[in-house]
């Protein structure tokens, strides 16, 4: 009797040989198929982010050169302004009248602003311009 089940579990075991042979040939179709569609996968994320990625860069210099032009128009703009102002300052100070240094130095001092550190300078300038 034990030569029964010894001859049983040869047959047991020819036939679990088998099944795993026939799963070793089906299994690696398997993973063949799903390496070809995992790497179809990922090419199509690396396209869609690299076009990701060409879009993000078209849009950040495209905001560059917007900024740029802003940038440019201030900056003109305010050269503009600046030219203005000291020919401005130039044509009143080109002419200086007699007695009136102090009423002079009074439209160069904004009086009007908020007290801070030049504020005792301007009192002092406001009390010479009186006494004059």
């Amino acid at each position: 009797m034990a030569s029964a089940v010894t001859v049983a579990s040869d047959e047991d075991v020819t036939e679990a040989i088998i099944a795993k042979s026939a799963a070793k040939k089906e299994t690696p179709e398997l993973m063949r198929r799903w390496r070809e569609e995992h790497q179809r996968e990922l090419a199509e994320k690396d396209a869609k982010e690299n076009a990701a990625k060409d879009d993000l860069k078209r849009q950040a210099q495209k905001e560059l050169e917007d900024w740029y032009n802003q940038y440019e128009e201030r900056l003109s703009k305010h050269k503009a302004e600046n030219r203005e102002s000291q020919e401005k300052f130039i044509s009143e100070t080109a002419n200086p009248v007699d007695g009136q240094e102090w009423k002079r130095v009074g439209k160069m001092c904004d009086f009007n602003k908020a007290p801070n550190s030049l504020h005792r300078m301007k009192s002092v300038l406001l009390r010479l311009k009186q006494q004059q």
